[in-house]
């Protein structure tokens, strides 16, 4: 067969066919290919801010089936998958009777924000004052004169030692001093 076509059968006149086999008896017998035009299809893959969506493969004839894959970028979450001429279930979708395009939606990670809270004995820092969830936090403190270091104490998060880890909120630091 020709590209783009595929074979569909026999067409006989003068006799009977059984399979791809015919008998030929005392009349004239007429023997025809039957090919359907069968085009190639394809995959747009639209990409949208936040990561990169590929469609394995990205050509095909209609009822080939295509798998849609994510890859998100630092601090994104993939949303979901999204086509056009098609339907989608999961991430799979089948060609059917035109090309397709496919994007995916990623939603950026919350920024978190570290507030820090000075106190007469002294002054706190942070190694730095906004991250992500999961990014571990450096406190240090510095005491005025006379005063010496306590502890720290912090909201929306757990210290250990002078550390935390952002998990889902803003924090608020303080350091604490004894004269």
């Amino acid at each position: 067969t020709n590209t783009d076509y595929r074979f569909d059968g026999y067409s006989i006149t003068g006799a009977n066919l059984s399979s791809n086999q015919f008998a030929i008896n005392n009349s004239d017998v007429t023997a025809q290919g039957i090919f359907t035009y069968y085009p190639k299809r394809s995959v747009t893959v639209t990409q949208q801010t936040g990561g990169t969506v590929v469609a394995n493969p990205t050509t095909g004839h209609d009822g080939d089936t295509v798998t849609l894959s994510q890859t998100a970028n630092a601090h994104y979450t993939f949303g979901s998958y999204s086509i056009t001429g098609a339907t989608l279930t999961g991430s799979q979708f089948k060609f059917n009777c035109g090309n397709v395009t496919a994007k995916g939606s990623f939603i950026a990670d919350p920024v978190r924000t570290i507030t820090l809270q000075s106190t007469s004995g002294g002054t706190i820092n942070a190694n730095k004052l906004t991250g992500y969830d999961g990014d571990v936090i450096t406190l240090s403190q510095t005491a005025n004169a006379g005063y010496t270091f306590n502890n720290y104490s912090i909201t929306g998060a757990t210290l250990t030692g002078n550390q935390f880890k952002l998990n889902g909120g803003n924090v608020t630091a303080q350091s604490n001093f004894a004269l």
